[in-house]
């Protein structure tokens, strides 16, 4: 726990506390099972242990908690003391089975704990829905809604406060990234209470609802695994293209760090940051249609050569456009070469015309060529790199991104003379001559 910020521990001890003295509350109410629940008490014990074990991850982050169907089933058919108890029993399972760090554990099951009983005295107010399906059918209906978005509030409100805390961003960048997946999240709570009806009135009957659930399972897998492997596979060729020329190797990676450090001194809108590393780590795309001969080439190239390498820009935004994770970073890769002047491609825009994102990228792409070896010369020092960066604002650079970048020198200095000195190609040869080994920067 000690490598995690403070804030992040003080937030893990709250809500640990929180938790407990809470489960510790509900141990003291605990009152002897009737005999006519102890099948279903059973019945919920086992489930809910089941059930810890099928969290569906989501493609941005988070998960989809199966066992959330059994907790709301609880809430509405059981006493809540006795629900809160045994879900934080089933979940201390869980977390023994997974080896889960101390902190980890006790944050999840605290937060568990508080969300079942938040949830629970919720619906004492508005009336248990099951109670509520004689008189009042359609206000039963808006009790189990409610009752379902509480128990996904409460929950999701105590893992954000502990996602800011981690990441060192504002509440609301946190909310607002984690809130586009809600229907689908709150979804297992509804199902939760559909559940309950069912079993209040023909409790066999409630065994049907595994099939639709395990389909419902099994559909989230997929789409998980399809969106996951999707981004993976982008990152993947982008790769491949670098390692192409061992010159660039990692080249991607390294524009999209200098990128991000500099829109984070802009201090642009965190959506708007993410989407401009995600462009800058893939802006080389397109190169996988450019042929290793006019990649590779040693000396300048002549002009088919040069229209050929020109045209990576237009065949990495269109093959981006195929992809909604990456859509949006579409044109500022399409743009990354675009000059302040209008002296740049594909389109020859000029100055605000070109998308800032691809402003941004332009001047980490070319700081980080500059200060690479390449095969027409050795790395340039930083000093010299700086300056052509300086010497380019106003005509290859927006002068106004120019000027936060030159701002940020001691940073760049401290990433450049961080990273390894990788050999590539002959040069990972214990044979090959120190003269070809390759140089990651020459710093002065």
């Amino acid at each position: 726990m000690r490598q995690l910020p403070s804030r992040a521990r003080r937030v893990i001890l709250g809500i640990t506390v929180s938790g407990l003295a809470c489960w510790l509350g509900l141990v003291w109410l605990l009152q002897p099972v009737p005999p006519d629940m102890i099948l279903a008490v059973a019945l919920f014990f086992v489930a809910a242990v089941a059930t810890e074990f099928l969290a569906v991850p989501l493609p941005k982050g988070g998960d989809v908690a199966i066992s959330t169907v059994v907790h709301v089933a609880g809430i509405l058919l059981l006493p809540l003391p006795l629900v809160g108890v045994l879900a934080g029993l089933a979940m201390l399972a869980q977390q023994l089975v997974a080896r889960a760090p101390w902190y980890k554990a006790a944050f999840n099951i605290a937060s568990l704990v508080l969300t079942i009983a938040v949830t629970g005295a919720s619906m004492r107010l508005l009336g248990n829905p099951l109670a509520l399906a004689q008189s009042a059918p359609r206000l039963s209906i808006v009790s189990l809604f409610i009752v379902a978005f509480t128990y996904y509030l409460v929950t999701s409100t105590l893992l954000w406060l502990l996602f800011a805390a981690l990441q060192g961003r504002p509440i609301w960048y946190i909310v607002r990234a984690n809130t586009s997946s809600t229907l689908l999240e709150i979804t297992p709570a509804v199902i939760g209470g559909v559940v309950a009806f069912i079993w209040s009135h023909t409790p066999w009957w409630t065994v049907a609802m595994v099939f639709p659930a395990a389909i419902a399972y099994l559909a989230l897998r997929y789409l998980q695994r399809v969106v996951t492997e999707t981004d993976s596979a982008v990152a993947a060729i982008a790769q491949i293209v670098d390692e192409r020329d061992h010159y660039t190797y990692e080249h991607s990676s390294h524009v999209g760090d200098f990128t991000e450090l500099l829109a984070r001194a802009m201090q642009l809108d965190p959506f708007e940051v993410d989407v401009i590393v995600s462009a800058a780590r893939v802006h080389d795309l397109g190169k996988i249609g450019v042929s290793d001969f006019a990649l590779q080439k040693k000396g300048p190239l002549d002009p088919a050569e040069r229209t050929e390498m020109e045209t990576h820009p237009v065949v990495g935004a269109r093959i981006l456009n195929h992809f909604e994770g990456y859509r949006k970073g579409a044109d500022l890769v399409l743009h990354h070469h675009e000059h302040w002047d209008g002296s740049g491609y594909p389109d020859g825009l000029k100055g605000e015309q070109i998308p800032l994102g691809a402003r941004i990228i332009a001047i980490a792409d070319a700081f980080d060529a500059m200060t690479t070896d390449r095969p027409y010369r050795a790395a340039l020092p930083i000093d010299e790199a700086l300056n052509r960066i300086r010497k380019g604002a106003g005509t290859q650079f927006d002068p106004v991104v120019a000027g936060h970048f030159l701002s940020l020198e001691s940073e760049l200095r401290a990433m450049l003379s961080s990273r390894p000195l990788p050999l590539r190609g002959r040069e990972s040869s214990p044979a090959a001559p120190a003269a070809e080994r390759h140089r990651r920067v020459a710093v002065p």
